[in-house]
C-alpha cells in the first residue's frame, strides 16, 4: 500500500493562490458589472438582495420553443433541457422583470390543461399600447384592448401561446 504523499510546497502557497484567484474574479467582476447587458451584470441582478417576485410559468411537458417570449422582447438568461431536448425550465427577463417557464410538475397545472386562467401576470411598462402591439405580433391574443379606467390604470390583456394571460398596465 502507498501512503498519499505531502506538498513539499510551505502551506502558504495554497493560500497565496486562492487570494489571488479570487483578487482575479473580483476585478473580472468589477469590469463585467460596468459593462451594461454583460452576463455579470445579469447575475448581479438575479441575485440582488431587494424583494421582488419571480412568477413561474407552467408549460407543457414536451415542449421545445418557447420563442414567444424572446419575440415578444424577453431575454433569455438561462435554459436548461431535459434529455430528449424539451424545455425544463428558462429564467426570462423584460426590462429587469425576471420570471421563469417551467415544465410541469409537483402537481401544478398549466392553463391548457386546467382548461382555464391559472393566474394572471400584471406587467407595469412604461407604454402599454407598444408591449400590447408587440405581443400580439409576437403571435399572443388579445383579451381585452388598452383602455383609461376610472381607478387610475391604462390595461390591456393578452394570452400567450400557452394560455397565460398578462395584464399590461401603467398608472395615469
Amino acid at each position: 500500500m502507498r501512503l498519499p504523499t505531502l506538498s513539499t510546497k510551505p502551506w502558504y502557497t495554497h493560500y497565496y493562490r486562492s487570494l489571488r484567484f479570487f483578487i482575479y474574479l473580483y476585478l473580472a467582476r468589477e469590469y463585467a458589472v460596468s459593462k451594461p447587458g454583460s452576463i455579470a451584470n445579469t447575475y448581479i441582478m438575479t441575485t440582488s438582495t431587494t424583494t421582488h417576485f419571480a412568477p413561474e410559468l407552467h408549460i407543457p411537458k414536451g415542449t421545445f420553443n418557447i420563442d414567444f417570449y424572446k419575440k415578444f422582447g424577453a431575454t433569455e438568461h438561462f435554459c436548461f433541457r431535459n434529455d430528449d431536448e424539451s424545455i425544463h425550465v428558462a429564467e426570462l427577463e423584460i426590462n429587469g422583470a425576471i420570471f421563469h417557464v417551467h415544465e410541469t410538475m409537483r402537481g401544478a397545472l398549466e392553463p391548457i390543461s386546467a382548461n382555464g386562467v391559472t393566474s394572471i401576470i400584471g406587467l407595469f411598462v412604461p407604454n402599454v399600447e407598444e408591449v400590447m402591439q408587440k405581443a400580439i405580433l409576437a403571435g399572443a391574443t388579445e383579451i381585452n384592448p388598452v383602455t383609461d379606467h376610472d381607478y387610475g390604470y391604462r390595461q390591456g390583456m393578452f394570452k400567450d401561446p400557452f394560455g397565460h394571460y398578462w395584464q399590461i398596465q401603467k398608472k395615469i
